[in-house]
């Protein structure tokens, strides 16, 4: 940006008298005396005029170069207060936003001094506008509070797509940022101060994973990409059951028992399914059924689960830490943590189960090692198919150097995995997004040849964009004790049963 001669952010004008209330005896109280402020900006624009008497107000508007300024403001007052402190993250986020009241306030009062006129909800809207860019997404920030967005998707400053539950999609309101380089300064600030660990984006680090404040889930690009390019992906429902998941429409009541039992009696249990079809939302609802006085870990690669505190009060998140500084003799940076390098200690912390999240690369060595000496493991995987998403298993176990040959592959995951579910998503123009349960599938060691895995469907839809139902096969040995242990009646699997109790078979 080119040079502008620095002018004052503030009029200077003579401190305001309050007027006395009418018959008030009383003097009235000195005025409070404004602040001198630093130059910083050129010479700001008075705020929106007021609208006309009886028109509907419009939502304000905000002119960011004055969100910048105050920004600016804020954030070298709070630099100034903690300088020299410890304080918590807390502590610090409180102090931030107390300081931009504050600042915004002494700029409305000097405005109003000035004459001009303040429109209503004009000092809010700058207050939390300057907070988000100071504690959020900035321009983004109303969108990430706004329970309707599903999804962002941001190329450039100045191209943003929102996708909404219903169906809607907006590529033409909104802007991320006043240039590419001011929403760059943005991600990065994100990167340091979100998260468990301090991550980065520079051009040596060009990929960005990061789990904001919300619960939301972000990747950003730059240098690999002709522009800055960030996809969020929110995550409306956190706190969901299996129970919940009956009454969106995702699994009959009967498998949503058998799945509460499968949980209780410590399966080793894997959701599949494309990216977007809702497989963290189930396994929030698998893990949802977990006692709430066990003590178990929960392995991501970044923090993306954010289980229920209060249900799950014992729970342990390990997060990969990204390396910063020069490499080893195998190439990692200094300071890197990966799930492989976690696994072992969390082992010795008495983990009897193990929560692993997404699995897209190396963490697959972490989610078989999990299943294959703790029980009760949950995880997920992208895959298009049930059948694929056991392929898809096998070629990462070999890609990332877990086992030499397929069958070796295979002998893994049947090893490590009990049952497998597959998530689906049924996306029309213009409608909200269909998310459901079409299989449930067990694991029963390899195939006759050794380069597949023997299974057999417990559940399967029985038409195009149904829900799964019961198959009427008989769950093997270990299915059928995690079943007894958590109070499953296996009989409600089988139609004959059903009809003799004269209820309708599969729900």
């Amino acid at each position: 940006m080119p040079d502008r001669p620095p002018l004052n952010l503030y009029r200077p004008v003579e401190p305001r008298r309050p007027s006395p209330r009418p018959g008030a005896g009383a003097p009235a109280a000195p005025a409070r005396t404004l602040p001198s402020l630093p130059s910083i900006v050129t010479q700001l624009p008075p705020p929106p005029p007021l609208p006309a008497q009886g028109r509907r107000r419009p939502p304000v508007e905000l002119d960011y170069e004055v969100v910048l300024a105050l920004h600016s403001l804020v954030s070298d007052r709070v630099s100034d207060n903690l300088r020299g402190r410890q304080v918590g993250p807390d502590s610090q986020r409180q102090l931030t936003i107390e300081t931009t009241r504050e600042v915004v306030r002494e700029h409305i009062d000097n405005r109003i001094q000035a004459g001009d006129q303040i429109p209503l909800g004009y000092e809010d809207a700058l207050t939390d506008a300057v907070a988000a860019q100071l504690l959020g997404l900035g321009r983004l920030q109303p969108l990430l509070d706004d329970p309707q967005v599903k999804n962002i998707h941001v190329s450039g400053h100045d191209r943003v797509r929102v996708e909404y539950a219903d169906g809607r999609v907006d590529e033409q309101t909104f802007t991320a940022a006043g240039s590419d380089a001011e929403l760059l300064e943005l991600l990065q600030r994100r990167a340091a101060r979100d998260g468990l660990s301090e991550r980065s984006l520079s051009t040596s680090q060009p990929i960005l994973h990061l789990r904001l404040a919300d619960g939301s889930r972000m990747v950003a690009a730059i240098a690999v990409t002709p522009r800055p390019v960030v996809v969020i992906r929110r995550h409306r429902i956190t706190k969901v059951t299996l129970d919940d998941m009956v009454k969106l429409g995702s699994i009959t009541p009967l498998l949503a028992d058998f799945l509460k039992a499968i949980v209780a009696g410590k399966v080793n249990t894997i959701v599949a399914g494309l990216a977007g079809s809702g497989k963290t939302t189930l396994l929030r609802a698998l893990a949802s059924e977990i006692d709430r006085e066990e003590w178990f870990a929960v392995m991501e690669t970044e923090r993306e689960l954010a289980l229920d505190p209060q249900r799950h009060p014992w729970a342990v998140e390990f997060e990969e830490r990204q390396g910063h500084g020069e490499r080893d003799a195998q190439g990692r940076p200094e300071g890197e943590l990966r799930l492989v390098d976690l696994f072992p200690a969390m082992l010795r912390m008495n983990m009897q189960r193990v929560v692993v999240g997404e699995v897209r690369a190396a963490e697959i060595v972490s989610m078989l090692d999990a299943g294959a000496t703790t029980q009760g493991t949950l995880s997920t995987i992208h895959a298009r198919s049930a059948d694929a998403a056991l392929t898809r298993l096998a070629e990462l176990l070999l890609r990332y150097g877990a086992t030499p040959t397929p069958t070796g592959a295979y002998m893994q995951i049947t090893g490590a995995i009990d049952l497998l579910i597959f998530q689906r998503v049924d996306k029309r123009p213009g409608q909200p997004d269909r998310h459901y349960v079409s299989d449930v599938i067990e694991l029963n060691g390899l195939a006759d040849n050794g380069l597949s895995v023997a299974r057999s469907h417990l559940f399967r839809a029985q038409e195009p964009g149904g829900l799964a139902m019961p198959t009427g096969v008989r769950p093997n040995d270990h299915i059928l004790q995690a079943l007894s242990y958590g109070g499953f009646d296996v009989q409600r699997l089988f139609p004959e049963t059903a009809a003799a109790a004269g209820t309708p078979w599969g729900r």
